[in-house]
């Protein structure tokens, strides 16, 4: 660290990745237990959908404040149930998967 607290060696994800997966799969910090949870919330996000090429900068849009509500939640004593919802027939979907020669569902 430098005398302004700035991190001067390189960020190195193995050497702190580890030690916090570790750590949050021992708390079970991904699974949440709705049923004896004193303070259950649902939150479903939509799966981003792709545009006709693949992911896009908006679907950051529709991500964020998801994922943003839900730890805010987690943080203010909640169980937070988060599944991602999918729609793996959509129209959108579809007319790709036809387009590229693949079953849709």
């Amino acid at each position: 660290m430098t005398e302004h607290g700035l991190r001067t060696a390189p960020y190195e994800p193995q050497a702190i990745e580890q030690k916090w997966q570790s750590r949050w799969q021992d708390l079970g910090s991904h699974t949440p237990d709705l049923e004896r949870g004193e303070r259950p919330y649902y939150q479903l996000m939509m799966f981003p959908y792709p545009s006709a090429e693949g992911l896009h900068v908006g679907n950051l849009y529709a991500f964020t404040g998801n994922d943003i509500q839900g730890r805010f939640q987690r943080l203010q004593g909640h169980t937070v149930f988060e599944p991602l919802g999918f729609d793996a027939f959509g129209i959108h979907s579809e007319n790709y998967a036809l387009r590229v020669g693949v079953h849709p569902g």
